[in-house]
């Protein structure tokens, strides 16, 4: 615990106080062993995963726990869709409710993780967009990418792309950020593994 009496000497001096139950460290390594610390960490601190503002970090950067829980939270989600379907509305109406309570789900906080997305973490995206297409529809033999232009609907990818291409944009607007993202700043495209 002589870590956290450190970090707390240093917040009192800032006038703030650190609650020890709540400090967690989590270190980011690609080392194949574990880097080593001069003062010993406590165990029952130390992270390999954690939640930051609704977007599931691990300590080895990947996003598969994420994945996994934005899937989870859409699943359910979904299934509260199936229910809509079955008071007749109109197919505009549920295709509202898609877009304004699921697709931002699957979309949440994309500027973050987008970039570092694999092949079989974006294809779980998509299969959320074409199961709720299928449910709107009603039928499950037309193909994905018909039900997208008939809804006037851009693929999750393409979606995440302009996002993040918006996020950057008003970076650049703003004086605070601009010297994190000059002017002359060319994104590299999406990796996918």
């Amino acid at each position: 615990m002589e870590i956290l009496e450190d970090v707390s000497s240093e917040a009192a001096q800032s006038k703030m106080k650190v609650n020890s139950r709540k400090s967690h460290i989590m270190t980011f390594s690609f080392l194949k062993s574990k880097p080593s610390f001069i003062a010993p960490i406590p165990t029952e601190i130390i992270r390999t995963k954690t939640n930051l503002l609704g977007v599931t970090l691990t300590s080895d950067l990947k996003w598969d726990a994420h994945i996994c829980s934005i899937v989870k939270q859409a699943n359910t989600s979904l299934s509260l869709l199936k229910l809509f379907t079955n008071f007749s509305h109109p197919k505009a109406h549920i295709l509202r409710l898609y877009s304004s309570f699921i697709r931002p789900e699957l979309e949440y906080a994309c500027p973050v993780w987008h970039n570092g997305l694999a092949v079989d973490q974006s294809d779980r995206l998509k299969i959320i967009q074409k199961r709720a297409m299928r449910i709107i529809y009603g039928q499950d033999k037309v193909p994905y990418i018909l039900l997208l232009k008939e809804f006037h609907l851009p693929t999750l990818a393409a979606r995440r792309d302009s996002l993040c291409t918006n996020f950057r944009n008003n970076l650049r607007c703003n004086p605070r950020f601009q010297c994190i993202v000059p002017a002359h700043y060319c994104p590299p495209k999406p990796r996918l593994f």
